[in-house]
């Protein structure tokens, strides 16, 4: 995939960095040229009922309540 000029991720997505608070680990996410990539562990499609937590907290990134989608 191709934005902003450049195609893919130049920086390697850190393991483990999707972190709720004070709960732990939940996922990895990663940050580049006006992209936000979010994997959840422990969850596929159903990720509002496996991890409520999690997609709660980007979906208040996502919508400017929080100021980085990871603690």
């Amino acid at each position: 995939m191709t934005w902003n000029g450049l195609q893919g991720f130049q920086t390697p997505i850190e393991p483990d960095s999707f972190i709720v608070d004070n709960m732990g680990s939940f996922g990895s996410f990663h940050q580049e040229r006006d992209l936000t990539y979010v994997e959840f562990s422990f969850s596929g499609h159903m990720t509002p009922q496996f991890v409520p937590w999690a997609a709660f907290q980007s979906i208040a990134y996502l919508l400017g309540k929080r100021p980085s989608p990871s603690a």
